[in-house]
């Protein structure tokens, strides 16, 4: 019963790391463009933005969170060199997966109104 006690906080640990793998400025950046995205900056909007990204990195790793977003942001690049945002098969599924977990963030951190990015 001891052992198991003991080695319990260990296998959280790696949770809770995983949940704060984003620095500081991504955090920023993710509320004041979710901000701007809901009408501008409000005490209202900040907590909810602040909400969604904390679910977003709860979710999801910051290397697999700044690929997905990549490849989000890179989608609208126009021409040849926008197909390598657009057409990989990764690149689709990472968009997929971000836009699943902000949803499921929005859902939480936003009632009553869901949109994705």
């Amino acid at each position: 019963m001891r052992k198991a006690l003991l080695v319990l906080p260990a296998l959280l640990l790696p949770a809770l790391v995983y949940g704060n793998d984003y620095p500081t400025e991504a955090r920023v950046q993710y509320v004041f463009e979710c901000m701007a995205d809901h009408g501008g900056q409000s005490y209202g909007n900040l907590y909810k933005c602040s909400c969604a990204i904390d679910r977003i990195a709860a979710a999801m790793p910051y290397e697999k969170f700044v690929e997905a977003d990549t490849y989000t942001r890179g989608r609208g690049v126009m021409g040849e060199r926008g197909g390598e945002f657009r057409d990989p098969p990764r690149g689709k599924k990472m968009r997929e997966e971000l836009a699943q977990v902000e949803k499921q963030a929005k859902l939480s951190c936003f009632p009553g109104e869901v949109t994705a990015r």
